[in-house]
């Protein structure tokens, strides 16, 4: 398990051997052994544990791993009641026309 966290005294790094300072953060990996190891944000990024992204146009550095969904694909419209509706009402405008224009023929 990964864990994100604040130093709160001085912390070495397993990978860099530098000191991480009290009130710096770095990350806890735990192994499959068990076994805790400790990363600076340096070397978490570049292990691939942690990121940069950008959030509120703001780069921002995360312990969380980045998951990208695909896009769902956009679901059919249901069809409306209202086209049947529509489609009888320009008919019904059809035949009163045509009906109006025979009138005035006779």
């Amino acid at each position: 398990m990964n864990r994100g966290c604040v130093a709160v005294g001085e912390i070495k790094c397993h990978n860099c051997k530098r000191l991480i300072e009290a009130g710096q953060r770095y990350m806890i990996v735990e192994e499959e052994e068990g076994k805790k190891i400790d990363y600076c944000t340096e070397c978490a990024v570049a292990k691939g544990y942690a990121y940069y992204m950008k959030e509120k146009g703001e780069e921002v550095l995360t312990f969380f791993p980045i998951i990208i969904e695909p896009p769902k694909p956009p679901e059919p419209e249901p069809e409306s009641q209202e086209e049947p509706a529509k489609e009888a009402k320009d008919q019904k405008q059809k035949t009163k026309d045509t009906k109006d224009k025979d009138k005035s023929k006779k």
